[in-house]
């Protein structure tokens, strides 16, 4: 009878981790229950949740101004805070958003606060770990990561995060493991972008094109992310289809003009420094520009000039 009451207590586990999202989904895209000068913390929020459920520029910009006013009004609001977090950064990965020292900052804040107010939540520490990862702060990053997965071990979002630290730190085939899984439970939770991450791993092991395959399904979802467009250009030179390489490479450089390789790479604080210098020479080989062109009038031409 204890192994029947213990089986039936961890489907129930199993099954709230996994239907979690699809109620945060569910109540963000119902209609609005007062009016905009009537809303709560919890109706901001979940206005802006509906808005970062469309993943698209506009969208974005307005969630996270709904999720800075669910904060104003609510600052114990820790899942307001999670996601505000989560967005900043995905916001740089997508292009969408100018990476700066005071973002990062934000992002931290943003993470930390959400763990000190809500201790109990997987989520909360799953964002702490990402924001550690992307810093580069690998044992925290870690230790927050084994820390969300410890209290929600049906949380497969927390599984995947801690993917996201050994991504960081080199253990690429460990990261695919623990992104498979997640995938294999889910695929559509815009706070996670599998495709994407795998389509890192798989390149930084040199499967390019398991790579490509990922960001194919990374592109259809958002076909304008600034990191799978790169990734894409880089894994295609790899295989040295360079024509192939030359057009992705020229997509990414439309989308976004100003990109050069050692911008772009500010924003990977991988721990090897080995997986930097392989993804530079994909990315180098795909005719990224390494820094910006400055041009220079000759000699002879500031003198006829002068």
């Amino acid at each position: 009878m204890g192994d029947l009451f213990a089986l039936q207590d961890e489907i129930t586990t199993s099954l709230s981790a996994a239907l979690a999202p699809e109620i945060y989904r569910a109540e963000a895209s119902a209609p609005a229950r007062s009016s905009s000068t009537d809303l709560t913390a919890w109706d901001r929020f979940l206005r802006g949740l509906s808005h970062y459920y469309q993943q698209t520029k506009e969208d974005s910009e307005t969630s996270i101004a709904l999720f800075r006013e669910a904060i104003a009004l609510d600052p114990a609001l820790a899942i307001a805070r999670a996601y505000l977090g989560t967005i900043l950064v995905q916001g740089v990965q997508y292009g969408w958003i100018r990476s700066t020292r005071q973002l990062w900052c934000e992002a931290m804040s943003l993470a930390e606060s959400s763990v000190r107010l809500d201790p109990r939540s997987s989520f909360a520490f799953s964002i702490l770990s990402y924001v550690h990862a992307m810093e580069g702060n690998y044992e925290a990053a870690l230790d927050a990561g084994k820390r969300a997965v410890e209290l929600n071990p049906y949380d497969m979002g927390a599984r995947g995060i801690l993917g996201i630290c050994h991504l960081v730190i080199g253990e690429h085939r460990q990261a695919i493991e623990l992104f498979s899984t997640a995938v294999q439970r889910g695929n559509s939770d815009p706070r996670y972008q599998w495709a994407a991450l795998n389509a890192f791993s798989h390149y930084l092991l040199g499967q390019y094109d398991a790579s490509l395959s990922w960001a194919r399904e990374a592109l259809y979802l958002n076909p304008n992310h600034l990191q799978v467009l790169a990734v894409r250009a880089a894994a295609l030179a790899q295989l040295g289809r360079t024509q192939e390489a030359a057009k992705a490479a020229a997509v990414l450089l439309s989308s976004y003009p100003g990109l050069t390789v050692e911008r772009h790479l500010r924003n990977f604080r991988w721990k090897t420094p080995a997986d930097i210098a392989h993804y530079r020479d994909g990315l180098l080989k795909a005719g990224v520009p390494s820094t910006k062109l400055t041009l220079v009038e000759s000699a002879s031409k500031r003198t006829a000039n002068s």
